[in-house]
């Protein structure tokens, strides 16, 4: 089947569905995540359906089994529902998830359903497709996907923080995560270690990238400004205080993954690059940081650690990668090793690390 033909094939599609529908309608998606991964590759399933949920800000997911040319595999269903959006920006918004599980899955062909109306094919460039693995080459490796264990009984105020905090609601989200600490620090402290300490770090985490924004501080006064920086400084002290630079934090993986902390120990150096947060903090201490998170993203990703709702992992190595490259530079040699050993192990995926 020739290149065009595919693409022909993706706009017939969606042209089926435009004559069907009004511009603005409500729709229900189905897609299917197959679950098997290239042979001793880490899952990247997890982060593409996260991606996805997140896309159409939520939905159902259950695991499942899908059958394709004679081959059986585990597979997750996504069902998602939008309402009142343009034909177009649903379309846009469709056609970036598919390249997502098909590229980043090496997935032959895709499925998906539009309010019963199915596609079954391609969305990617047979020139690419041609260096996935073949079927023989994937394993079948289906354990469930967790939420972030840490995320069990986590407040409500965190969770709608965190919702405000996507939608650029800076004051609306300050307000939540401010209350959340507050309620996690009275009486007392939390015990270290403890889910509920990992919460206040989540918060700390969370409250200062939010202060720090452009677009919250250009809504304060100049009165407002000093107290923001004090309020950062505070949160730049606890996250610093349960992130020690360069060293083993008190969080068990049960409690925070070594991937979760691997991100919030980039976050620490990107806010610093960009908005220069932590300035406190030497040059040469946040390298050392950096490689440290890189190397916890490696024994999180070699050792078949439980695969966790969270981001793609990929994606969260290089935003450490363009930071530490940005304070040193180039990017340094030990981080160059630790990233090139994860990629030796997952060559299927090489093309996707910038290093």
């Amino acid at each position: 089947m020739g290149e065009d033909s595919e693409q022909d094939q993706f706009q017939s599609f969606t042209q089926r569905i435009r004559q069907t529908h009004n511009e603005i309608d409500t729709f229900r998606i189905e897609y299917s995540i197959p679950m098997r991964k290239p042979n001793e590759h880490f899952s990247r399933a997890p982060g593409v359906v996260l991606s996805i949920l997140q896309s159409h800000k939520g939905g159902t997911f259950f695991e499942g089994q899908g059958y394709w040319e004679y081959v059986q595999e585990p597979v997750v269903y996504i069902i998602a529902s939008e309402m009142d959006i343009l034909f177009d920006e649903l379309i846009s918004k469709l056609n970036q998830n598919l390249r997502k599980i098909q590229t980043k899955l090496k997935q032959q062909e895709i499925f998906v359903s539009i309010n019963g109306d199915i596609f079954i094919g391609s969305v990617v460039e047979n020139s690419e497709r041609k260096n996935y693995p073949k079927q023989f080459q994937f394993d079948d490796d289906m354990r469930y996907i967790l939420s972030n264990k840490s995320r069990l009984g986590e407040p409500y105020k965190i969770i709608y923080g965190r919702n405000h905090q996507e939608k650029h609601q800076w004051s609306e989200a300050a307000k939540l995560y401010r209350e959340a600490i507050s309620d996690l620090t009275t009486p007392k402290i939390p015990d270290k270690g403890s889910i509920e300490m990992k919460d206040l770090l989540t918060c700390s985490v969370n409250l200062v990238g939010v202060l720090s924004h452009p677009g919250y501080n250009r809504q304060l006064t100049q009165e407002e400004q000093l107290n923001n920086d004090d309020e950062i400084a505070s949160g730049v002290n606890i996250i610093n205080d349960l992130l020690p630079v360069n060293s083993q934090s008190d969080f068990k993986p049960k409690v925070l993954s070594y991937h979760a902390e691997a991100r919030m120990r980039g976050n620490r150096i990107l806010l610093r690059n960009q908005r220069n947060v932590n300035p406190a903090l030497t040059d040469e201490a946040l390298i050392s940081d950096g490689i440290f998170a890189l190397h916890q993203m490696m024994n999180h990703l070699l050792n078949e650690s439980d695969p966790y709702l969270e981001k793609d992992p990929i994606d969260d190595i290089n935003v450490i990668l363009k930071h530490l490259k940005k304070l040193n530079k180039v990017i340094p040699d030990e981080a160059a090793q630790i990233v090139n050993q994860i990629v030796r192990q997952n060559e299927f995926y090489r093309e996707d690390f910038e290093i």
